[in-house]
């Protein structure tokens, strides 16, 4: 999985430092973000860049912008990157609202890093066989 960018949409800053060092480990670039406005502008820079991310793992429920509002702004902008949400407490109205922004998969915490990260890897590798198909037909 070497080389592959996740963005860490997270306000809770231990979850948000277990999580980066955890994932470095397994040999992913992090960035990190403390809410979903600070990830909305990293998005746009990286994608203006072309240095995009692969995957975005946020928090459901953030000051200043929720990590619903922020994939619900990516969808609006045509910027398709998959995502997983973690929640440590979800009503139904934010998931249905993720499902339609097509969130692969919610969280509930607390998780262990190890469960996300298997999570990430079978997101990459659908999104990798949803690739593959679409340039094979």
């Amino acid at each position: 999985m070497s080389g592959k960018r996740l963005l860490i949409v997270e306000d809770e800053r231990q979850i948000q430092l277990t999580l980066k060092l955890y994932m470095q480990s397994c040999g992913y670039e992090v960035e990190v973000s403390d809410n979903g406005r600070q990830a909305w502008e990293l998005v746009r820079e990286r994608y203006a860049g072309r240095r995009c991310f692969d995957l975005i793992l946020t928090d459901i429920r953030m000051p200043e912008m929720t990590g619903v509002e922020l994939l619900e702004k990516m969808w609006e902008e045509g910027l398709s990157i998959p995502s997983v949400a973690m929640t440590g407490d979800c009503d139904e109205d934010s998931l249905s609202r993720l499902e339609s922004v097509e969130c692969f998969k919610v969280v509930h915490k607390p998780f262990a890093p190890s469960y996300i990260k298997n999570i990430i890897v079978d997101v990459l590798a659908s999104k990798r066989h949803d690739s593959d198909q679409t340039f094979s037909d």
